[in-house]
Formats: C-alpha cells, sequence, structure tokens
C-alpha cells in the first residue's frame, strides 16, 4: 500500500532519474490521469513517477515527497506517473523525475549539470501535500454517462493518495467506486439512472476521510470539473473518519463542542489562572461585545446560568463553517437560512441563496410544496394579503411567503419547489423560487401562437381560446448546466404536444409527439415521463420519457428537444381502475388510483 510510506523521517534507500524535456514535466498527464495539470499551478512541473513500491497501481498518486538537494532547500514533488521498467525495481524506493523536478535538486546555476549526472542515491520523505489557493477537484471523464459516472481527483491536500473513494447520491447512502486507473474512479449504477447532485467521500492510505458534499451538482455535464468549497480542516477529517454516520445536526454539535474543549484545554495549559468570576453589582462589571446571538444579560451582568463571557460560535473556523453549511442544506434550504442567521461569522463563512436560488440547484427547495388552499380561497386572493403558503414535505412544517406576484400571475406547476408562473394579459412567463425571490424570464407564450395548426385560419380570440386550451394541463420540467443555463420543458397534456425554452430566449419551441397521454405527464430530475397504451392492445402501458433538449452542435447555444422514448412497459389489470405516474426515490411508479 502506499500508506506504507509514512509521513516521517528521512530515509536513504532511495534513487532518482528524470525523463522528459530537460525543463518539462515528464511526459503529459502520465499514468495518474492529471493530463496537462501536471505543467499549470499548483503542480508547476514539480512531478515525479514513481517505482511499484509508491506508486501502487496508482493509489499512490497525488502523494507528495521532499528530497534532500545540493542546494540545502528540499525539493517537493508529487507524484503523478508510474515507471514501471526495470530499472525502476533495483532500489525499494525509485523515483523518475521530471526535467524540471530533478534539476531544482542542484545548486543554483548548475541544473543542467546534475542532469548529466545519470542515476542519484538520494534521501527523501513523505511530507503532507498542500495546495494554497487550490480546492481539491473532480474532473467528470468525457465517457460519463446518466448510469455510469468516472471522476479524476485532483488536488487533494494532507496525505494526497487515494485508498477509497465512495460516491453518495442524492437521497442515497454512501457507495464504493471502483478505481478504473491512476486517480481515476468509477461507479456504474448498473439500473436506474444515477441522481444528483453527487457527494464523494475520500479515504487516503492513513485512513483520513474527506467529505466533498454536493460537490458535483445537478445539470452535470461530460468533462466539467467541479471543485469543493473548501478543503476541509484536519478536525473535519477525523471527525468523519471515526463517526462516517453522523447527522447534520451531530455533525454541528460534535464539531462546536470539540472545538470548544480544544481551546479550553489550550487556555488552561497557556494562560495564568484566571481571576475570580464577576460577582453581582461589582463595579465596573462588563460583558465582552461578540458579533453572535446569546443569552440576554440581566442588569448587574448575571445571564441566568453560568457567567462565562459569550458562547465562543465565531471560533469554528471559516472551512468549518462552510462545510457544515452544506451539510444542513442538503437537509432543508430553510435550515441552512436559519444556520446562516445564528450569527455574522457564519454568515459571512457560507453562500447567501439570494441570487443562487435559480442557477445553483443546491439551492432548490425541493422539499417545500405551495397549498392550493381551499374554502374560496387560492394563491393571490385579497382576504390572503399577497401571502402564500408552503408546506414541507419532509417534517410537515408551514411556512408563509409574501409574493406580489400572485396579484397578476398563476402557478401553471411547482417543480423542485420552484414555481412557473404565467400571467394572463401579456402570456408572460417566469420562474420563481419562492423563498429567495430569484426570477428567470422565459419566452411569453404568445411565440407559441404562430406555431399551432391552423393558425392562419384563426381570428384573434380564437388563437388565444386554443392557447388556454394548451395551458389546461402542462407539466413542467426544469433543468440547469454547469454553466447555470436554465432550461424548461412543458408538456401540454391536452394536446400531445411539447415546448421547451431557455431563459433568455425569444419564443418557445413546439413539437408534436408520437403518443396521447391518458394520465398527466410526470417531471423528475429534468425528464417527464408520459403514460400511454401500447397500439393494438389495450392491456399494456407504456412509459415514455423525454430528456432534456441537448445542444444541436457541440459549440452551438440552440438546443433541440431528442425523440422520446419508450423504457417501459407494464401489463394492465382491470381492477386497477385510473393509471398515474408517481415518483418513489427519485424514480417513477406505474399507480393504480
Amino acid at each position: 500500500m502506499a500508506s506504507n510510506i509514512q509521513l516521517s523521517g528521512w530515509s536513504d534507500d532511495a534513487a532518482a532519474t528524470w525523463y522528459g524535456p530537460p525543463n518539462g514535466a515528464g511526459t503529459d498527464g502520465g499514468a495518474c490521469g492529471y493530463q496537462d495539470a501536471v505543467k499549470q499551478q499548483p503542480f508547476s512541473s514539480m512531478v515525479t513517477a514513481g517505482g511499484f513500491s509508491i506508486f501502487q497501481n496508482g493509489k499512490g498518486c497525488g502523494s507528495c515527497y521532499q528530497h534532500a538537494s545540493c542546494s540545502g532547500i528540499p525539493v517537493t514533488v508529487v507524484l503523478t506517473d508510474e515507471c514501471p521498467d526495470g530499472a525502476c525495481q533495483q532500489v525499494p524506493v525509485h523515483f523518475d523525475m521530471s526535467g524540471t523536478a530533478f534539476g531544482a535538486m542542484a545548486k543554483p546555476g548548475q541544473a543542467d549539470q546534475l542532469r548529466t549526472a545519470g542515476r542519484l542515491k538520494v534521501q527523501y520523505t513523505r511530507v503532507p501535500c498542500n495546495w494554497r489557493g487550490a480546492h481539491i477537484a473532480f474532473k467528470v471523464d468525457a465517457g460519463s454517462n446518466p448510469y455510469y459516472l468516472a471522476i479524476l481527483v485532483e488536488y487533494e491536500s494532507g496525505d494526497g493518495d487515494l485508498r477509497s473513494v465512495e460516491l453518495m447520491q442524492s437521497g442515497a447512502g454512501w457507495a464504493p467506486m471502483q478505481q478504473s486507473w491512476g486517480a481515476v474512479w468509477k461507479y456504474n449504477s448498473g439500473g436506474p439512472a444515477l441522481n444528483a447532485p453527487f457527494s464523494i467521500r475520500i479515504t487516503s492510505g492513513s485512513g483520513r476521510t474527506l467529505v466533498a458534499g454536493n460537490v458535483i451538482p445537478a445539470g452535470w455535464t461530460p468533462g466539467g470539473t467541479y471543485r469543493s468549497v473548501s478543503d476541509p480542516s484536519p478536525l473535519v477529517l477525523d471527525l468523519f473518519r471515526s463517526k462516517p454516520d453522523l447527522s447534520r445536526l451531530e455533525t454541528v454539535l460534535l464539531l462546536f463542542t470539540i472545538r470548544r474543549l480544544r481551546k479550553i484545554n489550550r487556555s488552561r495549559m497557556s494562560s495564568p489562572p484566571p481571576p475570580p468570576p464577576v460577582q453581582e453589582g461589582d463595579p465596573g462589571a462588563t460583558t465582552t461585545p461578540s458579533s453572535c446571538k446569546r443569552r440576554r444579560v440581566a442588569p448587574g451582568g448575571s445571564d441566568g446560568g453560568d457567567r462565562e463571557a459569550g458562547r465562543p460560535w465565531d471560533s469554528l473556523p471559516e472551512d468549518l463553517v462552510e462545510l457544515i453549511g452544506w451539510q444542513v442544506l442538503a437537509g432543508d434550504l430553510l435550515d441552512y437560512v436559519r444556520f446562516r442567521a445564528v450569527c455574522s461569522h457564519w454568515n459571512k463563512s457560507t453562500l447567501r441563496p439570494q441570487g443562487r436560488g435559480l442557477v445553483d440547484p443546491r439551492f432548490h427547495p425541493r422539499r417545500w410544496m405551495m397549498l392550493p388552499e381551499g374554502h374560496g380561497l387560492h394563491p393571490g386572493h385579497p382576504k390572503l394579503g399577497g401571502y402564500v403558503r408552503f408546506f414541507s414535505l419532509a417534517t410537515g412544517a408551514f411556512a408563509r411567503v409574501h409574493l406580489p406576484l400572485f396579484d397578476d400571475h398563476v402557478a401553471l406547476d411547482s417543480v423542485d419547489g420552484l414555481l412557473l408562473l404565467h400571467r394572463e394579459h401579456d402570456m408572460a412567463v417566469r420562474l420563481l423560487h419562492p423563498f429567495t425571490g430569484d426570477i428567470a424570464e422565459l419566452p411569453p407564450l404568445t411565440s407559441v401562437l404562430p406555431q399551432l395548426e391552423r393558425y392562419r385560419f384563426m381570428d384573434e380570440e380564437s388563437k388565444r381560446r386554443e392557447l388556454r386550451f394548451y395551458l389546461r394541463g402542462v407539466c413542467a420540467a426544469v433543468t440547469v448546466s454547469a454553466a447555470g443555463d436554465i432550461t424548461v420543458v412543458l408538456a401540454l397534456d391536452t394536446r400531445p404536444r411539447i415546448a421547451h425554452a431557455a431563459a433568455g430566449d425569444l419564443l418557445w419551441v413546439l413539437s408534436k409527439l408520437p403518443y396521447s397521454v391518458i394520465a398527466p405527464t410526470m417531471s423528475s430530475q429534468g425528464k417527464l415521463y408520459a403514460l400511454t397504451p401500447k397500439p393494438r392492445d389495450e392491456n399494456v402501458m407504456r412509459i415514455w420519457k423525454i430528456d432534456p433538449p441537448q445542444p444541436t452542435t457541440e459549440a452551438s447555444h440552440s438546443l433541440s428537444l431528442q425523440p422520446p422514448r419508450i423504457i417501459a412497459e407494464c401489463p394492465v389489470v382491470a381492477a386497477m381502475g385510473t393509471l398515474h405516474l408517481a415518483e418513489c426515490r427519485s424514480e417513477p411508479y406505474r399507480a393504480p388510483q
């Protein structure tokens, strides 16, 4: 195992050679799969290939080593390639370094002379990697698809090497990934499509664990690179190693407790004994100002409990607060909002949802639904004063939000908690995040009219009447690309039609479907699902899937809809009655009513 090379003292049982251009990075990429990154910061060509004892079939990729040098300044290199031939197996540890790294061991001005020395006996030691300014990154392999995911792990600070990599899909638990080659790890669903966003958990050779929560978002693309919001501190790594199944609340409490105990222990060891506590009524009794919330202090300085000056909520490091925030957000958006409101330090250390509510799927309020009210009331009714109520499917809680848009808009559909709104007098369409207020403007529905059948023979009132008929049964699907581009697809069930457009487009593109639905279309993860009878066999139902629109060409911004495809055929029993599609754990199911 690569972990046999410990972060310890110097060893002198190694040899070093160099390969590639004298001032280059060895070969491009190498056996770890880093490709051109070996030439760029933070690697900067200071790389090496390793013999079997340190390469370890790719599990040693990313580990860092220091070498003693002629100048007296140690040279640090990162393992990015394999040295498989016989010369590299003649000593216990062999480093076949890039020309740049090998020359760096020379005295100033003597790099070329050192490169002529052939194989050198060198002293080395394993050291932690410290990639300042570069957060750990996950590059999705170009061959990935909705059922298969392969990632290249880059810039892992700390141990640097990889013993295991695990994947967590949205709404699922941790599942092990398989090493494909080098630093590339893969996961094959073997069945249903993968459900983004994805969290990645990495375990190094020493057993340290790093968790990148929701680092690969919904709408990920093959070839894209996704970076963790921060490189977690060793406290987080040790915590997740010892308690890998902590809930979000337990994580917050345990992190705070550990941090507080360490602070108390340090103060006891390094500070003189504290003065006696200030008693009620003592002259000059004061309280220490803090930016964070605390219990109200009564006159005289008593807070009704212990006399600690204040709770050090803001003592948590920024990267810790950021990571905990992502863990909370994975559960519920409003919990994340409350988390940010604890104190100003937590607020500044986490991303503000406003402005990101639509373009970042992590902020979509998936577990909230709008209440249609009832008893003669509806969203936008004057008696509600512009307020709309929402219901949490996870906790059963209610939230009331002031949404003036409902004064002249109606909701066509709700997707992942987002509201698709329509204004009658000008046919405007908007996508609204109800909790952040973010809005995406979509083309007006009047752009559909010229694409209707018999359009040229209709008067204006007939056109409007036809369009309103289209809107009686609408099911929407929303996708967001890694670049933040929003695409909406509308299934118009009263006519076998489908329309799609991106935010900022001038018109909806209308397409005809090869079937007529017998149940309302269902939306799930940006896709649409429809239920239809099989021709000439009414006892068999077909489930169709419509994928999000794709660019017409690789460099094009225009989108085209792919033909619907049949994903299942199901027998029908007469006793079933009316059939509907329902979602269970992000998968469509046929449900009798």
